[in-house]
């Protein structure tokens, strides 16, 4: 079973700890700071006493400066849990939301392809607040209420506590929202104390599965990825839509087809530009909000391994990404390369771990004393040597 292990990384030296084992192989595990510092980690954990479409929950453990507490189940029940994001509010207390099934115990059969859907859409988006003080959580809130699927949820924020949550609802209840049921792409700024009303950023959209936002301020923007036509190759674009401060513009084209326009990630760096890093053709390139012209950043970058790129700062404003690649012919180890502002280059490959465990999913951050902390699933691969003959 797959390991959940903490990395820390200074400017010499990886410092590698596992900090839960046996975990579950989709526990996608999420690690935000908390104050000067605090840790937060969320991930998804299995009840295997449950029926399997009941069986997952949100835990959680937090670290104060000196330990980890003990990890635990923000709520314990038969309504399954998944993809667990978080931020911190203004008022230094973690905001989290997640998917949750809204029967109190789906018993519906799920036995082939065609009929998850009717799974999918009983998933809604629901929060909770955790106080770093007591140590304790919130009642959930459960935000949304229908019967689209929701999904590609986001949480992003800013260093002043602004939080933007966003999330893809598809009434097809299918990832890939279609011409007979187009997506809405919805959105809810946290005041403080609760979630905004929830409304549309855009409406009508097809073609669409996934997408990446940032917000800095009073300024936000979201990137989504979309296929004009699937009869026609190479033809998927990026949409962009901006934040004002009062309201989102309409659709403009971020980067145009040609080639494939895959996987952005966004943020705002030091100087309140938005930069984007996504997969155009088989590179990866950089371009920013105000000039989306792409400069390469890793070419032959085409390969699975950039399928979960995280893009994050440093405290010097210095962007950073971070991948899972295959190593020495071996598992996946853990890979950054790092924008260096002053120089507007990019460093080699950074290589973080040398493992025999395959490393998934890694989730992090840049603390205040400038090293990075990321957690990742770490999964054992056997291997053996088979002689086959006709």
């Amino acid at each position: 079973s797959p390991v959940v292990k903490k990395l820390s990384r200074g400017s010499h030296l990886t410092q590698e700890n596992p900090f839960l084992t046996n975990v579950f192989p989709g526990a996608e595990p999420n690690l935000i700071s908390v104050g000067s510092n605090g840790r937060m980690m969320l991930y998804v954990r299995q009840n295997p006493t449950l029926p399997i479409l009941q069986s997952t929950e949100i835990a959680w453990s937090y670290y104060d400066g000196t330990v980890w507490n003990a990890p635990q189940i923000i709520l314990s029940d038969t309504r399954a849990e998944m993809s667990p994001v978080a931020g911190v509010d203004e008022n230094g207390k973690v905001v989290a939301a997640w998917l949750r099934i809204k029967d109190t115990a789906f018993s519906g059969t799920v036995s082939t392809f065609d009929e998850l859907p009717e799974f999918y859409k009983k998933l809604e988006v629901v929060s909770s607040v955790f106080d770093p003080l007591s140590q304790t959580w919130g009642p959930i809130t459960q935000l949304t209420d229908d019967l689209a699927l929701d999904t590609s949820l986001r949480l992003s924020s800013d260093n002043t506590g602004k939080l933007l949550l966003t999330w893809q609802s598809n009434p097809s209840g299918e990832f890939t929202a279609d011409a007979a049921n187009p997506a809405s792409l919805k959105y809810t700024f946290w005041n403080g104390t609760s979630w905004n009303p929830l409304a549309n950023v855009a409406t009508g959209l097809i073609n669409v599965n996934e997408h990446a936002s940032a917000i800095d301020g009073n300024n936000g923007f979201i990137i989504l990825p979309q296929d004009p036509d699937l009869n026609v190759v190479d033809d998927r674009v990026l949409l962009v839509y901006v934040w004002n401060g009062s309201s989102w513009s309409s659709s403009a084209i971020y980067a145009a087809g040609g080639v494939d326009n895959l996987l952005p990630s966004a943020v705002y760096d030091a100087t309140g530009e938005g930069q984007v890093i996504w997969l155009r053709g088989s590179d990866l390139v950089q371009g920013t909000l105000s000039n989306p012209q792409p400069e390469t950043v890793r070419a032959g970058s085409n390969s699975m391994a950039f399928f979960s790129l995280q893009l994050m700062n440093n405290t010097a404003g210095n962007m950073t990404f971070v991948w899972q690649e295959v190593s020495d012919q071996g598992a996946a180890n853990i890979f950054a390369a790092i924008y260096d502002a002053a120089s507007q280059t990019w460093s080699e490959d950074l290589r973080l771990n040398v493992d025999e465990w395959q490393a998934s999913d890694s989730s992090g951050y840049y603390g205040t004393d400038g090293k990075l902390q990321l957690a990742y699933l770490a999964t054992q691969i056997n291997s053996e040597t088979r002689t086959v003959t006709n």
